[in-house]
C-alpha cells in the first residue's frame, strides 16, 4: 500500500513542478520562486563541483533560472531536465570563457 502513495505522490508532485514551470513563464513570480526552492539546491551543487566556486555557481543558477523563466518550452519535456541540461551548458560555457578544459 505504502509504495502506491508513493508512486500517486511522485506523479502529484511531477504534475505540480509542470504546472508551476508553466505558470513560471507566463511571469508568475510565485512559481518561480517554487521551482527555484525545489531545483536551485541541485543546480548549484553540480556547478559548484565543476567550478570550485561558490559565487560562480550562485551567478550561474541566477542566469539558468532567468533563462528559465522566458523560454522554457513546455513541449520539450519536464522541466527539471531542461534546468539540468542549461546549467551543464552553462557550466560548460563559463569554462570555456575562463580558458578551462573540463
Amino acid at each position: 500500500m505504502r509504495i502506491g502513495h508513493a508512486r500517486h505522490n511522485r506523479r502529484l508532485a511531477a504534475r505540480n513542478v509542470d504546472e508551476l514551470a508553466e505558470r513560471m513563464v507566463l511571469g508568475d513570480g510565485v512559481a518561480l520562486d517554487a521551482l527555484k526552492r525545489r531545483f536551485a539546491g541541485q543546480l548549484h551543487s553540480i556547478s559548484r563541483t565543476v567550478l570550485d566556486d561558490e559565487s560562480e555557481a550562485s551567478d550561474l543558477v541566477d542566469g539558468v533560472f532567468e533563462d528559465a523563466s522566458r523560454k522554457w518550452p513546455p513541449e520539450r519535456g519536464q522541466v527539471r531536465v531542461w534546468l539540468l541540461r542549461r546549467m551543464r551548458r552553462a557550466t560548460r560555457r563559463y569554462l570555456a570563457l575562463r580558458g578551462d578544459d573540463e
